[in-house]
């Protein structure tokens, strides 16, 4: 008796694992984006960079103009002054550029019936690589 019903527990639990296999299958692919390449290569990216190092060449040649007409302690606080904006500013860009790109694997998910899309260093292996499709519509 005992026998008997362990069998059919295996079987049934064989059963249900076999199930739970076929369906991870197809609908949770999994897809890939190489942000090293990305942040190299698209457009977005690249004009994000050339904001910020533009902001903080107007802020240096800012500072170096006001060095001669401030006291050390003035032009220390300053100093302090332009690098918390800098650093607000470049947050904020690196936030603009996050929401974009979300939103662009977003797309290109559902194009791909991809069901998540993972950084390529977290899946070293396998996956569907989206990166050449997020560089293009990151324009």
């Amino acid at each position: 008796m005992n026998l008997k019903i362990r069998k059919i527990i295996t079987g049934f639990s064989l059963v249900v694992m076999v199930g739970m296999i076929a369906g991870c299958g197809s609908a949770d692919r999994v897809g890939t984006v190489d942000m090293n390449q990305v942040m190299e290569k698209a457009p977005a990216a690249q004009k994000i960079k050339k904001d910020i190092e533009n902001k903080e060449n107007q802020k240096q040649q800012e500072l170096i103009a006001a060095k001669s007409q401030l006291s050390p302690a003035e032009y220390q606080k300053k100093e302090q002054q332009v690098q918390q904006e800098m650093q607000i500013y470049a947050t904020s860009m690196q936030r603009q550029f996050q929401a974009q790109l979300e939103s662009q694997l977003a797309g290109i998910a559902k194009e791909k019936k991809v069901g998540i899309v993972v950084y390529k260093e977290a899946a070293p292996q396998g996956g569907i690589d989206v990166t050449p499709e997020v560089i293009a519509k990151l324009q």
